[in-house]
């Protein structure tokens, strides 16, 4: 089972060198209320996450900053206690998403967002098709990843086809493709390689993150109960990306 959080760094991160990858060290703290001594209490979350593609490393030295917002996810995790305050460790840890706190801006002046990527005309065309809530999440997702639209709104002829072809349970109009505009868009790592399933779980990892952190409920399609264990699915969808009301 998966474990994940949406933690403020602390710190920036303690970058380090791991063979021929570069680890980066966060931590950072979540706030709560004891109902039991009625104190507001702190647990702290700590991972270590490593990167290996130079433009990787460079995204992770100038996004892990103070102040930076990460979503967090791991298959371990590692409970520690001392004098009443609990920390946990991420073991094997992977960054869904992250989500630069603004700088305070001089009076006329405006932020100018990071972005390492964009998407090409094809993909923006495809997003036009889609709500707006997909659209605001992709927006932010492509300057953590780089991936590629593949669909948004589907016609009749493109959603049977879809059906008999075994690429999707549902004829139309049934699908949230068949909607105008769609409630689901169709995404891909890019370059794609559909053998290299890690990626796919990176991206669907930023699309949740991103989406928790706007306020917005989705559904992937490798992950339809949204238990956070990708191995009881009986139609894996990986590109599947829907908006739920």
């Amino acid at each position: 089972m998966s474990h994940g959080i949406t933690i403020k760094l602390n710190r920036p991160a303690n970058e380090f060198q791991a063979g021929e990858s570069v680890g980066f060290g966060i931590g950072g703290g979540v706030r709560y209320y004891d109902r039991e001594t009625k104190q507001k209490e702190w647990t702290n979350y700590k991972a270590v996450v490593f990167a290996k593609a130079q433009g990787q490393v460079d995204f992770y030295r100038s996004a892990l900053i103070e102040g930076a917002i990460v979503e967090i996810g791991a298959k371990q995790q590692k409970i520690s206690e001392y004098n009443a305050n609990y920390s946990i460790e991420f073991i094997d840890a992977w960054i869904g998403s992250i989500n630069q706190s603004a700088p305070r801006q001089e009076q006329g002046q405006q932020a100018q967002p990071q972005s390492m990527y964009k998407f090409g005309k094809s993909s923006q065309a495809r997003l036009e098709t889609s709500d707006d809530r997909l659209k605001e999440i992709s927006s932010h997702v492509i300057n953590i990843i780089d991936h590629t639209v593949l669909q948004g709104h589907r016609t009749k002829e493109e959603q049977n086809d879809y059906f008999h072809k075994g690429l999707s349970k549902l004829e139309y109009p049934n699908s949230k493709h068949n909607t105008l505009p769609s409630k689901a868009i169709d995404v891909a790592p890019y370059p794609i390689d559909w053998n290299d399933i890690p990626r796919f779980t990176q991206l669907v990892g930023a699309y949740k993150g991103v989406a928790l952190m706007l306020g917005y409920k989705i559904r992937c399609g490798c992950d339809w109960d949204g238990d956070g264990d990708i191995r009881d699915q009986s139609f894996m969808d990986y590109p599947h990306i829907e908006i739920l009301d």
